[in-house]
């Protein structure tokens, strides 16, 4: 049983779990912001094949899509989703930028307009998935102006799901108290000694 502590203890220390990718669609002064971040699992989809001869950086409202992909870039889309938005609102308005800035990614849903409905990641994403990361600032631009509605919009599969939040900026990560600091502080130090002592242990009992 005391094998298992260190390991417990440093994985309850350094790991954070990040279910899903959540894409904020905000208002930011007189811009419009988009950040995005989170890790999937895309188990359930179906592998549509890699792709490099499509690029954007825009949000539409119809469709409905966010795309953050730059020229050139290699990326896999797949489907089959169990549910998937048919739009951001009743508005058909969309926004554009000049570069896409940060990770691969697009996603894609279906008005009726004969959209097939995919998730774009980058090439390769499948096999050693990781926490995916971009963000955008429209200039001159806002939620009024993308035609959208405020609300939550969700791509959902078995697995996992893309979640676009029209309306909500991203939380702003808490500064630790001092007392926090101290506490991991003494984990480690606990945490060193323990390894430590099992080390000298293992030794003298060879």
């Amino acid at each position: 049983m005391k094998k298992h502590i260190i390991p417990i203890i440093l994985l309850s220390l350094v790991s954070t779990a990040q279910a899903a990718l959540t894409i904020y669609v905000y208002d930011t002064g007189p811009n419009l912001g988009v950040t995005a971040t989170g890790q999937l699992d895309l188990t359930g989809l179906t592998f549509g094949g890699t792709l490099n001869s499509y690029s954007g950086d825009f949000i539409a409202t119809g469709g409905p899509n966010v795309v953050n992909i730059a020229p050139g870039a290699n990326f896999d889309f797949y489907s089959n989703f169990i549910s998937y938005p048919a739009n951001f609102g009743a508005g058909g308005g969309s926004v554009s930028g000049l570069g896409a800035v940060g990770d691969t990614f697009f996603v894609q849903g279906d008005d009726g307009g004969g959209f097939t409905p995919y998730v774009g990641v980058p090439a390769g994403y499948n096999a050693a998935p990781y926490v995916l990361n971009f963000s955008k600032v429209y200039a001159g631009q806002s939620i009024a102006s993308l035609m959208a509605t405020p609300g939550t919009y969700s791509w959902i599969w078995g697995a996992d799901s893309v979640n676009v939040l029209i309306g909500t900026a991203p939380p702003v990560a808490p500064v630790p108290e001092p007392a926090q600091i101290i506490t991991m502080i003494g984990f480690c130090s606990l945490a060193g000694i323990l390894w430590v002592r099992r080390i000298r242990k293992s030794k003298q009992s060879a």
